[in-house]
């Protein structure tokens, strides 16, 4: 992943699409101190009274911020897919290279089809890097200027927010872990319902002499369920986490 992260991407697009990340992340905070200055210095809270040219620069600002955050974020989000598009081709390009290199007998157990959709799941998650590198550099960042406008407005009443925090850390930890847990159990299921479709397919002349289709028909959607019911309790964790 490294590698084709290097060579197709370029690891300093990553590291700058993530500065961009965390860029848009903390404009968001900007339009509450600039709204906080200028009521502060219009009811009389704050001893210094704000010029009417300074005054109306913040006014402006206020509007043309968001603005300017919505632009930053879209353009981060559109590189990232970009990024991701990219990873995913080159991945599987040179899957599909390796595959051409085996031995006719190496691939008497699965054809090259049958080989790349096997590690199809495994490239859509190696793509899946400059999400988490943005994820990463952004979030942290994030929750520490977040707590400090918080403890700006509200004093030591913000450490409660902190503890509020460090609890849904420790949901979201436990959540993600049950996450990943299941999508193993649902990676597993998946493989095997392949496998076996695989199995079908190259003996169906076989099936059919023998007349063992109604044995098979049942077999297969039996398969399907279970590969389903893994995928529920999976999109089940993934639910709360993504909501923490």
């Amino acid at each position: 992943v490294y590698n084709a992260c290097m060579k197709v991407v370029g690891f300093s697009r990553v590291v700058l699409n993530a500065i961009l990340a965390v860029l848009a992340a903390n404009m968001t905070f900007a339009v509450p101190l600039l709204q906080q200055a200028i009521v502060s210095s219009q009811d009389g809270t704050n001893s210094t009274e704000l010029r009417a040219p300074v005054l109306w620069t913040l006014i402006g600002l206020t509007l043309v911020l968001p603005v300017l955050t919505t632009v930053v974020s879209s353009r981060s989000v559109s590189r990232g897919n970009y990024y991701d598009l990219q990873m995913q081709t080159s991945l599987r390009m040179a899957i599909h290279a390796k595959i051409l290199t085996l031995s006719p007998v190496s691939r008497q157990e699965f054809s090259i089809g049958e080989i790349t959709t096997l590690f199809q799941r495994d490239v859509n998650l190696s793509s899946q890097l400059t999400t988490a590198v943005v994820g990463i550099c952004a979030q942290p960042i994030q929750v520490l200027v977040g707590l400090l406008l918080v403890y700006s407005i509200f004093g030591p009443a913000a450490f409660a927010c902190l503890s509020v925090v460090a609890v849904n850390g420790v949901l979201s930890y436990y959540l993600v872990r049950k996450q990943q847990g299941a999508f193993r159990e649902y990676q597993a299921q998946s493989s095997k319902r392949l496998k076996m479709m695989s199995e079908v397919l190259a003996g169906i002349r076989s099936i059919k002499y023998y007349a063992w289709e109604g044995p098979f028909l049942r077999c297969v959607p039996e398969m399907r369920l279970l590969e389903l019911g893994k995928l529920l309790r999976y999109q089940w964790f993934q639910l709360p986490a993504n909501s923490l």
